[in-house]
């Protein structure tokens, strides 16, 4: 059997309409499996995120301005639902100062597809 290009954009698409939100934080612990939120939420960044899809691709845009979030050194970044605050992924990075001329844009992107036989 093999999964159709139908079947894998609307996987792609159930992704799209869950994941909506990002948020950055402050926290240094790595990212683990069961990790349920960010260690260390910020919430003044918190943001809507913009989408762009093809075939079996999604990328998923956020974008903090210069007047937001602004005093922190950041150091981990998730993606959400935000409706159930559902997390569907974190990373943690080298912390990054963030001051009134610095604009932070992040793009997380999945690619869905059949795994090889």
């Amino acid at each position: 059997m093999v999964a159709i290009i139908g079947g894998l954009n609307r996987i792609r698409d159930l992704i799209n309409t869950d994941v909506d939100k990002g948020i950055l934080g402050t926290a240094t612990n790595l990212e683990e499996r069961d990790d349920l939120a960010l260690g260390s939420e910020v919430a003044v960044t918190e943001m809507s995120l913009t989408s762009a899809t093809t075939s079996k691709f999604l990328e998923k845009t956020y974008t903090l301005s210069p007047t937001i979030g602004n005093g922190n050194t950041y150091t981990e970044y998730g993606v959400k639902n935000d409706a159930s605050n559902t997390f569907w992924s974190r990373i943690t990075f080298t912390g990054v100062p963030k001051t009134i001329d610095a604009r932070f844009t992040i793009k997380t992107r999945w690619i869905v597809r059949e795994r090889n036989r």
